[in-house]
């Protein structure tokens, strides 16, 4: 069997230009990388790894489109991310200097608890907002993402998507008035 060029995507077999694409979105990427992960070199692996899943991911599999080949990047360097955070949880090993004492050098276990809650709420907070997310309409979270995922101002968006800035402003609104709504009622009812 012969493997599918990759980015051919099974299903409309349109190609996707990965040099394009990752111009597009390398930025973006090593920006979700680098809220999880602390070091600037294991951001630039973990975003180089996801690429080359990507374009493994797409040779043997292909993709319906360049959105659905930019949020499985996005996707996959986001768990690759947090693997890489449990992994070095799990085995952190700090070296002492000499003549260190390890009693001076551990962290207030009370604030190290607290540190850790306000984490752990955020991430669950990131995790009701992206679930939310997917459940926009397209446009709206289009817009959504491009103001508050990429960074963009509303004239960078305007020139990207051909849309009106107002347009754009409406759905933004639109979009985070139904996530504010969504994870308000969850609270509500948990």
């Amino acid at each position: 069997m012969q493997r599918p060029e990759a980015g051919t995507g099974s299903g409309t077999g349109a190609g996707i230009d990965w040099a394009e694409f990752f111009a597009l979105y390398r930025a973006l990427a090593l920006r979700i990388v680098r809220g999880l992960a602390t070091d600037a070199a294991a951001a630039e692996d973990l975003v180089q790894e996801a690429a080359r899943a990507l374009i493994e991911h797409g040779a043997e599999h292909g993709f319906e489109s360049r959105e659905h080949a930019r949020n499985w990047y996005l996707r996959c360097v986001k768990n690759l991310a947090i693997s890489g955070l449990r992994r070095s949880g799990r085995s952190r090993v700090e070296p002492l200097g000499e003549g260190a004492d390890p009693a001076a050098s551990a962290a207030d276990p009370a604030q190290a608890l607290s540190e850790w809650e306000t984490r752990a709420a955020r991430r669950e907070l990131y995790g009701d907002v992206r679930r939310e997310l997917d459940t926009l309409a397209a446009g709206e979270r289009e817009a959504v993402e491009l103001r508050y995922v990429e960074g963009l101002a509303y004239r960078e968006m305007a020139a990207r998507t051909g849309k009106a800035i107002s347009t754009l402003q409406a759905r933004v609104e639109a979009g985070l008035q139904k996530i504010r709504l969504a994870i308000g009622k969850r609270d509500v009812e948990a």
